[in-house]
């Protein structure tokens, strides 16, 4: 299974949703290459709608991180600014990624 990371966080709801779109484009294009796909933004900013309070930071990685465990690879979303290098989701995933092994790299979609 792909565990998809993305940058998301923003000041400016237009760039979260241009995030969450694109977050759905890349998961839809991963499982027409034939693979089984977790897109975190996908499954949870829906979610988050029904929430009192959205979650912080914590509250979505300890959603996240037991998903990302059991997954054999993860792939992270290069967006044209590049922000999943500044993102602190992100840099998370990709530190807990490499302490459980787990392959990971970065693709444009």
């Amino acid at each position: 299974m792909i565990y998809l990371a993305t940058a998301f966080s923003h000041p400016l709801k237009s760039v979260m949703k241009l995030r969450y779109e694109l977050a759905n484009v890349a998961a839809a294009i991963l499982m027409q290459e034939g693979h089984v796909v977790f897109s975190p933004i996908s499954h949870s900013y829906p979610i988050s709608k029904y929430l009192h309070n959205y979650g912080d930071h914590n509250f979505w990685m300890n959603q996240d991180m037991p998903i990302l465990k059991n997954c054999s690879e993860m792939i992270i979303i290069d967006d044209p600014n590049q922000a999943w290098k500044e993102s602190k989701g992100v840099n998370e995933e990709i530190s807990n990624a490499q302490a459980w092994e787990i392959p990971w790299k970065v693709r444009k979609f």
